[in-house]
């Protein structure tokens, strides 16, 4: 099951502050905390993209999901399609 929850930055402050890591400012703006819990059968596998190592740059990231991506014009006329 995967859930995902929006919070104020009031919030993401107690909850950070009820794990005893809240340092005393206000979160930034579009803060995230990511809670990933796992099987301990299942050991975690990092995946690499191609010519990228685990701190990929922006950049090298958007050329190198180009060929796969499509513009905001394409995603529109396809979403306008009726199938059937």
């Amino acid at each position: 099951m995967k859930l995902v929850f929006s919070a104020h930055d009031v919030t993401i402050s107690n909850v950070l502050n009820a794990m005893g890591l809240f340092e005393y400012h206000s979160p930034p703006y579009a803060s995230t905390i990511l809670f990933e819990l796992k099987r301990r059968s299942n050991e975690p596998r990092q995946l690499h993209l191609k010519s990228c190592d685990v701190d990929c740059d922006l950049t090298d990231f958007f050329a190198i999901l180009k060929p796969i991506t499509v513009s905001l014009d394409e995603w529109e006329n396809e979403c306008r399609l009726k199938i059937g």
